[in-house]
Protein backbone atom coordinates (compact mmCIF):
# COMPACT_ATOMS: atom_id res chain seq x y z
CA UNK A 1 0.00 0.00 0.00
CA UNK A 2 1.34 3.18 -0.79
CA UNK A 3 1.57 6.14 1.50
CA UNK A 4 0.26 9.70 0.03
CA UNK A 5 2.97 12.17 0.43
CA UNK A 6 3.09 15.68 -0.53
CA UNK A 7 6.77 17.34 -0.30
CA UNK A 8 7.28 20.74 -0.61
CA UNK A 9 9.41 21.63 -3.56
CA UNK A 10 11.78 24.86 -3.81
CA UNK A 11 11.67 26.72 -6.65
CA UNK A 12 15.79 26.87 -6.08
CA UNK A 13 15.42 23.12 -6.91
CA UNK A 14 13.74 23.16 -9.56
CA UNK A 15 15.67 22.49 -13.21
CA UNK A 16 16.25 25.93 -15.10
CA UNK A 17 15.12 26.38 -18.42
CA UNK A 18 17.84 29.22 -19.17
CA UNK A 19 20.57 26.35 -18.95
CA UNK A 20 19.18 23.95 -21.30
CA UNK A 21 21.00 23.03 -23.94
CA UNK A 22 19.08 23.80 -27.14
CA UNK A 23 19.91 23.74 -30.97
CA UNK A 24 19.76 26.59 -33.39
CA UNK A 25 17.75 26.44 -36.56
CA UNK A 26 19.18 26.30 -40.21
CA UNK A 27 21.18 29.74 -41.40
CA UNK A 28 20.11 28.97 -44.47
CA UNK A 29 16.83 30.25 -42.93
CA UNK A 30 18.06 33.89 -42.23
CA UNK A 31 19.56 33.81 -45.37
CA UNK A 32 16.20 32.96 -47.03
CA UNK A 33 14.38 35.48 -44.62
CA UNK A 34 16.23 38.30 -45.62
CA UNK A 35 16.13 37.84 -49.52
CA UNK A 36 12.61 37.53 -49.23
CA UNK A 37 12.76 40.55 -47.80
CA UNK A 38 14.73 42.25 -50.36
CA UNK A 39 12.85 40.65 -52.96
CA UNK A 40 9.39 42.26 -51.47
CA UNK A 41 11.24 46.05 -51.05
CA UNK A 42 13.39 46.45 -54.11
CA UNK A 43 9.97 46.26 -56.53
CA UNK A 44 8.76 48.69 -53.85
CA UNK A 45 11.10 51.18 -53.99
CA UNK A 46 10.88 50.41 -57.96
CA UNK A 47 7.73 51.03 -58.69
CA UNK A 48 8.01 54.39 -56.22
CA UNK A 49 10.71 55.84 -58.25
CA UNK A 50 9.40 55.05 -61.37
CA UNK A 51 5.63 56.66 -60.77
CA UNK A 52 7.40 59.44 -59.80
CA UNK A 53 10.37 60.00 -62.59
CA UNK A 54 7.97 58.87 -65.64
CA UNK A 55 7.69 61.23 -68.45
CA UNK A 56 4.52 60.09 -69.61
CA UNK A 57 2.46 60.68 -66.35
CA UNK A 58 2.57 64.08 -64.28
CA UNK A 59 1.30 63.64 -60.77
CA UNK A 60 0.26 66.30 -57.92
CA UNK A 61 2.94 68.61 -56.52
CA UNK A 62 2.18 66.70 -53.46
CA UNK A 63 2.49 63.51 -54.19
CA UNK A 64 5.87 64.46 -56.66
CA UNK A 65 7.03 65.90 -52.79
CA UNK A 66 6.26 62.91 -51.07
CA UNK A 67 7.88 60.97 -52.85
CA UNK A 68 10.93 61.34 -50.70
CA UNK A 69 9.34 61.21 -47.58
CA UNK A 70 7.70 57.85 -48.87
CA UNK A 71 11.09 56.58 -50.25
CA UNK A 72 12.87 56.91 -46.80
CA UNK A 73 10.07 55.50 -44.59
CA UNK A 74 10.41 52.61 -46.54
CA UNK A 75 14.14 52.21 -46.76
CA UNK A 76 14.52 52.97 -43.29
CA UNK A 77 11.73 50.18 -41.64
CA UNK A 78 13.00 47.67 -44.39
CA UNK A 79 16.01 48.28 -42.57
CA UNK A 80 14.93 48.15 -39.43
CA UNK A 81 13.00 44.85 -40.41
CA UNK A 82 16.17 42.95 -41.82
CA UNK A 83 18.28 43.78 -38.50
CA UNK A 84 14.99 42.46 -36.24
CA UNK A 85 14.62 39.60 -38.65
CA UNK A 86 18.67 38.83 -38.57
CA UNK A 87 18.38 39.21 -34.65
CA UNK A 88 15.38 36.92 -34.47
CA UNK A 89 16.40 34.09 -36.31
CA UNK A 90 19.38 33.92 -34.55
CA UNK A 91 17.41 33.79 -31.25
CA UNK A 92 15.28 30.96 -32.53
CA UNK A 93 16.61 27.94 -30.85
CA UNK A 94 14.79 24.35 -30.22
CA UNK A 95 15.50 21.49 -27.58
CA UNK A 96 14.61 17.73 -27.40
CA UNK A 97 14.33 15.78 -24.35
CA UNK A 98 13.27 12.28 -23.41
CA UNK A 99 9.78 13.70 -22.20
CA UNK A 100 9.22 16.72 -24.06
CA UNK A 101 10.39 19.03 -26.77
CA UNK A 102 11.38 22.95 -25.89
CA UNK A 103 11.66 26.04 -28.43
CA UNK A 104 13.02 29.28 -27.77
CA UNK A 105 12.51 32.67 -29.35
CA UNK A 106 11.86 36.62 -29.29
CA UNK A 107 14.01 39.47 -29.31
CA UNK A 108 12.02 42.11 -27.30
CA UNK A 109 9.35 39.74 -26.28
CA UNK A 110 10.95 36.53 -25.29
CA UNK A 111 8.98 33.02 -25.48
CA UNK A 112 9.51 29.86 -23.86
CA UNK A 113 7.33 27.08 -25.34
CA UNK A 114 7.70 23.53 -23.50
CA UNK A 115 5.09 20.72 -24.58
CA UNK A 116 5.24 17.44 -22.76
CA UNK A 117 5.62 14.25 -25.46
CA UNK A 118 2.58 12.79 -23.36
CA UNK A 119 0.51 16.03 -24.53
CA UNK A 120 1.41 16.21 -28.67
CA UNK A 121 -1.53 14.80 -30.51
CA UNK A 122 0.17 15.28 -33.85
CA UNK A 123 3.18 16.63 -35.84
CA UNK A 124 3.41 17.86 -39.50
CA UNK A 125 6.20 18.97 -41.76
CA UNK A 126 5.43 21.99 -43.47
CA UNK A 127 6.95 23.77 -46.78
CA UNK A 128 6.12 26.07 -49.50
CA UNK A 129 8.23 26.15 -52.91
CA UNK A 130 10.95 28.56 -52.09
CA UNK A 131 11.23 26.27 -48.33
CA UNK A 132 11.85 23.04 -50.71
CA UNK A 133 13.98 24.98 -53.10
CA UNK A 134 16.62 26.05 -49.87
CA UNK A 135 16.29 22.86 -48.60
CA UNK A 136 13.81 23.62 -45.50
CA UNK A 137 10.83 22.73 -43.42
CA UNK A 138 8.46 24.19 -40.60
CA UNK A 139 7.73 21.33 -37.67
CA UNK A 140 4.22 22.09 -36.74
CA UNK A 141 3.57 20.61 -32.92
CA UNK A 142 -0.31 19.94 -32.28
CA UNK A 143 -1.62 19.95 -28.59
CA UNK A 144 -4.13 17.50 -27.50
CA UNK A 145 -6.96 19.17 -27.06
CA UNK A 146 -6.20 22.39 -29.04
CA UNK A 147 -7.28 22.74 -32.58
CA UNK A 148 -4.59 25.26 -33.86
CA UNK A 149 -0.84 24.09 -33.55
CA UNK A 150 1.03 25.08 -29.90
CA UNK A 151 3.91 25.89 -31.65
CA UNK A 152 6.16 25.65 -34.87
CA UNK A 153 9.66 25.85 -35.70
CA UNK A 154 10.83 27.50 -38.62
CA UNK A 155 13.74 27.01 -40.50
CA UNK A 156 14.25 23.36 -40.26
CA UNK A 157 16.93 21.34 -42.24
CA UNK A 158 14.27 19.30 -44.10
CA UNK A 159 16.50 15.91 -42.71
CA UNK A 160 16.49 17.28 -39.33
CA UNK A 161 12.79 18.04 -39.45
CA UNK A 162 12.01 14.25 -40.63
CA UNK A 163 14.46 12.68 -37.96
CA UNK A 164 12.42 14.93 -35.22
CA UNK A 165 8.90 14.01 -36.48
CA UNK A 166 9.83 10.69 -36.09
CA UNK A 167 11.17 10.52 -32.84
CA UNK A 168 7.98 12.67 -31.30
CA UNK A 169 6.00 9.96 -33.63
CA UNK A 170 7.83 7.28 -32.04
CA UNK A 171 7.94 8.85 -28.58
CA UNK A 172 4.85 10.59 -28.09
CA UNK A 173 2.72 7.51 -26.67
CA UNK A 174 5.28 6.52 -23.89
CA UNK A 175 4.67 6.85 -20.16
CA UNK A 176 6.26 9.34 -18.32
CA UNK A 177 7.28 7.20 -15.68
Amino acid sequence: MEVFTNDAITTHSLPDLRTLPTEPISLAYRTYHIAATLILVIPVLGVLSALRFNPWLSLPTFLQSAYLYVFAAVVILSIGYLIYAYLACVRIRYSLREHDLTLKKGVICKQVICQPMLRIQHVELKQGPIDRFAGLAKLHVYSAGGAAHTFSIPGLEQVTAEKLRAYILEHKDLNAG
